[in-house]
């Protein structure tokens, strides 16, 4: 067996390890500590990070456990910021990003996700919330498994200077997380409790 082959092994029994993790730290909160969760990200967010009010900022409809960004979202609004949203299609590898406000309302897409309409106007964002299974100590994120977020990364990168942030409970944090050379690291983690910084 390749050694890149064990490698996709050890990440996707890793996945399916912190799938059941995080869906464990959502199920044991209650619907009042959910939203007073939701107000402890957005405040760890904004004590931590400060960012121009003229960057465009790609956030995500939550699923499946993911970190609910809402109150994020709003807030960012409210300072000025060009909120987007990530479009997934099974006929693209990487990610589009439409501009969005809530008033327009979001479609079904492709593996159970979430986004603008079509007729909203696609954008290249300056800084990524980007939801995450778990987090490493010197910024690795273990996705889904699809690479979209890396590979999106990867081109913006060639593009412009781009912010990586995650969304993650504390739980989610791991000692290690084994990387190809392909995966994208992250800039910040965020997290109910505090902010990790990896610039």
């Amino acid at each position: 067996m390749s050694a890149e082959k064990k490698l996709e092994i050890e990440k996707e029994t890793l996945r399916q390890e912190c799938v059941k993790r995080r869906k464990e730290s959502f199920l044991q909160l209650e619907h009042k500590s959910r939203n007073l969760l939701n107000k402890r990200f957005a405040e760890q967010f904004f004590k931590h990070i400060a960012l121009d009010s003229s960057l465009t900022i790609a956030a995500y409809w939550p699923i499946n456990f993911e970190v609910n960004c809402h109150q994020i979202m709003g807030r960012l609004m409210e300072i000025g910021h060009e909120v987007c949203l990530p479009v997934v299609t099974k006929q693209s590898d990487k990610l589009t990003f439409r501009s969005w406000q809530y008033v327009d309302g979001v479609v079904r897409g492709s593996f159970g996700t979430w986004h603008p309409p079509a007729n909203k106007q696609e954008v290249m964002p300056s800084v990524i919330l980007a939801p995450l299974l778990a987090f490493g100590n010197n910024g690795e994120r273990l996705g889904y498994g699809g690479g979209y977020y890396d590979r999106t990364i990867s081109i913006l990168k060639l593009q412009k200077n781009i912010i990586i942030i995650g969304l993650a409970y504390e739980a989610q944090k791991r000692s290690n997380i084994p990387l190809n050379d392909n995966d994208q690291k992250l800039d910040w983690v965020v997290t109910e409790e505090t902010a990790y910084s990896f610039v």
